[in-house]
């Protein structure tokens, strides 16, 4: 049966659902970019808005590259709930200027240099080494596949009742929209923390006791993470895979809304309603699809090899991702949700290669590794915001009026899809190194513990969580 899968993760993991609650802590964020943080960018910097929005990405990604190996390795060796913590303070926190202050140039700013800041444990649309660590913590590996599916999925269908609790109360009180959408985040995210910490502490039976932990400074932390890396050839090609899938996936998430808004022409002051109409649209049904789409790979997942589900989903992925490029044709309630399903569809492929990822180490060096890994993504969203600066400074200049501007925009949707596909190749090898039907393992069995020297390549089920 379909659900059976479901049922068993639920069954096997008590907290499963305490984590599907943290997931959901990116839609409080979600709402207050909707409804107070676009908005205000737009009001503030009109058409100049997306090239704002690539300064912003910019600063992030550079910190966490650098020490995405070390947060990693601190994750290997904590309280997962510390973890979680600092992943939703990392997100949430930044928001205070623009709520306290409005919308203004010092806001905006403000908040610009406070998301530099928290790079490190602020989490990509394709994850965090925290989040992974987290919830390999959590995960038997049995259920690792369909459970970071799953946990990539469910949280969309609350997701979507909190945004329409958000498009309620800024269409309620537009008058006072800052302080009813800033209360209801409030209360969102400390339900959030509440839940956080009332998740278990103790480490799973399925797991070995907690180990000591060695301080290493960040290089030799980054050494290691890549020496186990560059020892496994499917590790190597799923870290080029999820770097180059990256890339034009963030540079595109990232200026979706300010773009579309100038392909749509209603960038700048006197169109909030219809700025308010086009998020609204692409936020609510898109993420609806999205989810169906996620439960139905989990499932493929759970009974095929991951990386030959995303072989065969990643071309079709790509040309989904072009298919933006049609708002500057077509417009209205339906074009806004199929082109925002188009640009959300790339997510899909995230969790199955990190799942295989987490079962191709030893799970003490889970974090650190998928900070290695992560580190090379971060490389790659630092100079996503950096390469579409360039790009939509270029066809700012050579646009001659705003028409021309609009389909120079359309055109680095198709382009960004082409650089998408690039990453294709180093699936099909990772999928080529596996066979075509899972194995029936019991891998609930703990597998002996390598020597403290060892980098070994193959997965062992060992804990390092101190508690």
């Amino acid at each position: 049966m379909l659900v059976t899968p479901f049922i068993e993760v639920f069954r096997v993991v008590p907290d499963f659902w305490k984590l599907i609650v943290f997931k959901l802590h990116e839609a409080w964020f979600i709402g207050l970019c909707m409804y107070l943080i676009i908005p205000g960018k737009a009001a503030t910097f009109g058409d100049s808005a997306a090239l704002v929005q690539q300064v912003e990405n910019i600063g992030g990604p550079l910190l966490a590259m650098l020490f995405a190996t070390s947060v990693g390795r601190w994750s290997d060796h904590h309280d997962r709930r510390w973890s979680a913590t600092l992943l939703v303070l990392g997100l949430q926190l930044r928001v205070l200027p623009v709520l306290l202050l409005g919308a203004t140039n010092v806001s905006i700013w403000t908040y610009t240099v406070l998301g530099w800041l928290a790079g490190p444990i602020t989490a990509q649309a394709s994850g965090h080494p925290l989040l992974w660590k987290i919830f390999s913590d959590k995960l038997p590996p049995k259920y690792r596949e369909i459970g970071f599916q799953l946990l990539f999925t469910m949280p969309t269908f609350g997701s979507v009742i909190i945004l329409q609790v958000f498009s309620f109360l800024a269409h309620r009180f537009p008058d006072n929209i800052r302080l009813a959408v800033g209360l209801f985040w409030a209360v969102g995210v400390g339900a959030t923390l509440l839940v956080v910490w009332s998740m278990g502490a103790e480490v799973p039976a399925w797991q070995e006791a907690a180990c000591k932990e060695e301080h290493t400074s960040c290089l030799r932390t980054a050494q290691e993470a890549f020496s186990i890396i560059r020892r496994n050839s499917k590790l190597v090609a799923l870290t080029v895979a999820l770097s180059l899938f990256t890339l034009p996936d963030l540079a595109g998430l990232y200026s979706q809304g300010q773009m579309e808004y100038t392909i749509l022409g209603i960038g700048g002051t006197g169109h909030t309603s219809q700025q308010i109409e086009l998020n609204e649209w692409s936020m609510n049904w898109p993420f609806l699809i999205v989810a169906v789409l996620n439960i139905l790979v989990s499932v493929a997942v759970h009974y095929r090899e991951p990386a030959h589900i995303v072989a065969i989903l990643m071309p079709l992925v790509c040309v989904a991702f072009a298919m933006q490029a049609l708002l500057l044709w077509y417009s209205g309630p339906a074009w806004y949700v199929f082109t925002a399903f188009c640009c959300y569809v790339p997510s899909v492929c995230f969790p199955p290669l990190q799942a295989i990822i987490s079962l191709e180490v030893p799970h003490g060096k889970i974090g650190q590794v998928m900070g290695g890994v992560a580190s090379c993504k971060d490389f790659m969203a630092f100079c996503a915001p950096a390469l579409m600066l360039l790009v939509l400074s270029a066809c700012n200049s050579l646009s001659q009026t705003s028409e021309q501007l609009s389909v120079a925009y359309a055109l680095v949707f198709v382009g960004l899809a082409c650089l998408m596909l690039l990453a294709w190749p180093f699936v099909l090898y990772v999928a080529s190194k596996t066979k075509f039907e899972k194995a029936v393992v019991d891998k609930s069995v703990p597998l002996p513990v390598s020597s403290a020297s060892s980098e070994a390549t193959e997965p062992e089920n060992v804990a390092c969580v101190q508690v």
